[in-house]
């Protein structure tokens, strides 16, 4: 690679430092905005600064909605949409996770990572549950310390997850139903259940 010299063409040359670093922050933003999973970055005062186009796309919100507003209320937490208190005043504020970990990052420079919340927003007027994963981590941005948050929606993964609880429950109750004994072993021949009949024979 050699260096851009005045009048040369054809060479791939070295930005000077501003160039550099506006390049690097388009870059950013562009990865910013295109990732598939929610992001929003806030101050010590859990006031939104920045926030991506999945995270928009997902509450169906405009950038101008969300930016310099407190997290709950930029996102319609039903705590603070219900309630009509600021983010972190209500009651139920002191349960939720996603501000303890938002804490933890910016008091104690600690992330949280792989944390799987439930919560209901309210989206176009109307209540949605919700299940996310959520990491949040201390970053700098301008030279300021914030916290990034990132929230992955796993809902219909946790609604999968519950529906093979609900038929697993289901059949066993089937089972424990029949006059028979019953059990189960898995690949390894470990026992993983045995019904009520059997129970009872023993």
């Amino acid at each position: 690679m050699r260096g851009s010299h005045s009048g040369s063409k054809g060479t791939f040359g070295l930005a000077d430092s501003a160039g550099r670093e506006k390049s690097e922050y388009s870059l950013f933003k562009l990865a910013f905005d295109i990732i598939p999973i929610s992001i929003v970055v806030v101050d010590k005062n859990a006031i939104v600064r920045h926030v991506n186009e999945t995270a928009l796309k997902l509450i169906n919100k405009s950038r101008e909605e969300i930016v310099g507003k407190l997290l709950g209320e930029s996102i319609n937490c039903v705590t603070t949409f219900n309630d009509g208190e600021k983010c972190g005043q209500s009651r139920r504020c002191e349960n939720c996770g996603i501000r303890k970990a938002v804490e933890k990052a910016y008091n104690e420079d600690l992330p949280t990572e792989g944390l799987e919340i439930f919560t209901q927003l309210v989206i176009d007027g109307k209540l949605e549950d919700f299940w996310f994963e959520v990491n949040v981590r201390p970053i700098y941005v301008d030279k300021e310390k914030s916290i990034v948050i990132s929230l992955l929606d796993i809902t219909e993964k946790k609604k999968r997850e519950q529906s093979l609880i609900e038929a697993r429950d289901y059949s066993y109750n089937i089972l424990n139903q029949m006059p028979t004994i019953v059990w189960m072993t898995n690949k390894f021949l470990r026992c993983e259940y045995v019904s009520k009949g059997w129970e009872a024979f023993t």
